[in-house]
């Protein structure tokens, strides 16, 4: 496990370099307290998961995507806990879209919370294209949600 998370994709999305900073200070912090590096990253990825955006608009599924796939890239989110975070983000994804047919005025996005600058600017990657592709098509018709039931 790195003792930080380079994350040139995180520099594109603010959500995805929250998450990132969040798991960095997180595993500095516990290798300051003298815990190994299997512990401190445990701690992280603990970290990196509670500051993943709320579910509760497009613009937040987007974002909370984001952050699932750049940490199952990158490590912080291992095992089936990828998969079903992703299905929560679908399921989000298919409440929205019934209550945008229900309410058509349905209100912005809250703002989002204040975003540290990233810690490693600079580089490129595409390790998030699948995940920004989906997004930047219109959610409700997204292939993502393709399969999710109609009334």
């Amino acid at each position: 496990m790195p003792e930080t998370l380079h994350n040139a994709p995180a520099c594109t999305n603010p959500a995805v370099a929250r998450c990132c900073a969040a798991w960095n200070h997180a595993f500095q912090q516990a290798r300051a307290q003298g815990k190994g590096e299997i512990f401190s990253a445990m701690d992280a990825a603990r970290a990196y998961r509670h500051s993943f955006p709320t579910l509760d608009c497009a613009e937040s599924v987007c974002n909370f995507i984001a952050c699932v796939a750049q940490g199952i890239l990158l490590g912080a989110i291992t095992g089936p806990d990828g998969s079903r975070l992703l299905y929560a983000a679908q399921l989000a994804g298919v409440a929205l879209r019934a209550q945008n047919q229900q309410q058509p005025a349905r209100a912005a996005c809250p703002p989002t919370r204040p975003t540290p600058p990233p810690p490693y600017p600079g580089g490129g990657s595409i390790h998030l294209l699948f995940a920004f592709i989906a997004c930047a098509q219109n959610v409700a018709s997204s292939s993502l949600w393709r399969y999710a039931p109609t009334r």
